[in-house]
Parts: C-alpha cells; sequence; structure tokens
C-alpha cells in the first residue's frame, strides 16, 4: 500500500512539472491577474438591485496555503456567472412585483450571451442550462432555484 501510495504522489508530482513546462498549455494566471480580469468583465455588467460585487472575487491561496493560479478566462466567467446569480436571486424573491420578475428574467436569459455560456461553460453542460433557462420562462422556477441553491452559494 505505502508503494502505492509512494508511487502515485511521484506521479503526480511529475505531472506538475510537465504541465509547468508543457508550451501547448494555457499560461496560467495568479491571483492577482484572474481578479483584475474578473473586474474588466464586472465592470461591463449590472448586478441586481441589493448585489454588490465582492471585494475579493479570486482566491489567493489554496487551502493548503499555496498559491492559487487560473486559466486565462476564468476571472471572465466568474464575473458572468455571480452576475447571472445576482438575476436568478432576483427572479427567485417572492417580495419582488411582476413587472421587477419580469425584467429579471430578461437579464437572466442574456447568461447566453456571455463568455461564461459562449466559451467556459461546457458543450454537454450547455442543455441542462438551456433547460433551467427555457422553464424559467415558462414560469416553472423550480428547476433555477435548485441551480441557484447548487450553484451560487448565497
Amino acid at each position: 500500500m505505502k508503494r502505492t501510495l509512494a508511487l502515485a504522489a511521484i506521479i503526480l508530482s511529475l505531472a506538475g512539472c510537465a504541465a509547468k513546462n508543457n508550451p501547448s498549455l494555457p499560461p496560467a494566471l495568479t491571483a492577482a491577474q484572474t481578479a483584475a480580469e474578473y473586474r474588466t468583465e464586472a465592470a461591463t455588467l449590472q448586478l441586481a438591485p441589493g448585489w454588490t460585487w465582492p471585494a475579493e472575487p479570486i482566491a489567493a491561496k489554496a487551502p493548503d496555503g499555496n498559491d492559487n493560479v487560473y486559466e486565462p478566462g476564468f476571472g471572465k466567467q466568474a464575473a458572468d456567472f455571480y452576475w447571472y446569480c445576482s438575476w436568478s436571486a432576483r427572479i427567485l424573491d417572492p417580495a419582488v412585483t411582476e413587472t421587477d420578475r419580469k425584467v429579471a428574467l430578461d437579464n437572466v436569459v442574456k447568461i447566453k450571451e456571455k463568455y461564461y455560456y459562449l466559451t467556459a461553460l461546457a458543450d454537454d453542460s450547455k442543455p441542462i442550462l438551456d433547460s433551467v433557462l427555457n422553464s424559467t420562462q415558462l414560469g416553472d422556477y423550480a428547476p433555477l432555484k435548485n441551480d441557484f441553491e447548487l450553484n451560487c452559494g448565497r
């Protein structure tokens, strides 16, 4: 068992070295660079009323204390998703008027125009989000509520 664990550790270490030296991989961004990417995207988006952008949107450190690195585009998709969550919350708020809920719905479906949907979301996940959006447009908010509770973490 110890030999297997040691071998696994060596393989993972070598994989990490290979990833650092592999020119076919995209360059890694620091947390500060990713946060700048996030803020640039956030500047193009209006959050739902009552929501504000997080002061520290990107974690600089991993749970083990090491610095995090990110793939280019992560900050942009994270801002898009936070924006989507803000408008999803607005739809799900029972105190919101139908007029305001319609405005929120108009915003939520615009996620399909954002980097998150167009580039970051895996192709096999798009039909799932499409289904959530279609149900929401038809007045069934249960799939949106489930998505919000699972993924928005607020």
